[in-house]
């Protein structure tokens, strides 16, 4: 796979460094690791203050116009009587697929974050609207996928 040097535009450190982290976390055997650097033009309407450097694979897949993208959230949930109810959630990413299999795309993208499960703890319910992975005993909502507008 043949890599190609790109860069992006930041208007505070924070954003460029939140970019670099996610690129790295998102491709971690890159030798060629993402970084920022400060940058400065002589055109006043540039406010642009950092740069992010990064590589990107030269016939990457691009998303596909009928996907769909899905917001990820982690959840704290309190049970009642008759079942669980959401306490406080929070974005912890994104992810779009344009598969059938949406299920195996929110565990895929959860994985790519970090996040695992030991075989048979959890099961993927879909409620007409969201997908939810919950604790396969207690039925505990632990993350949920969200369809967001395009």
């Amino acid at each position: 796979m043949k890599l190609r040097y790109a860069y992006k535009f930041f208007d505070t450190e924070e954003a460029a460094r939140d970019f670099c982290d996610r690129e790295n976390r998102a491709h971690p055997r890159r030798k060629n690791q993402a970084h920022y650097t400060p940058w400065s033009s002589s055109d006043p309407r540039d406010t642009a203050q950092f740069v992010a450097w990064y590589y990107v694979a030269e016939g990457a897949p691009t998303m596909k116009a009928d996907a769909t993208r899905y917001e990820i959230r982690q959840v704290d949930a309190i049970a009642y009587d008759d079942g669980w109810s959401y306490n406080e959630t929070w974005n912890i990413g994104t992810f779009a697929t344009a598969s059938a299999d949406v299920p195996r795309a929110f565990r895929r993208a959860l994985a790519n974050l970090g996040v695992s499960f030991h075989r048979g703890r959890t099961v993927t319910e879909y409620d007409g609207d969201l997908y939810e992975i919950v604790d396969r005993k207690t039925r505990e909502p632990l993350f949920v996928a969200v369809p967001q507008e395009v």
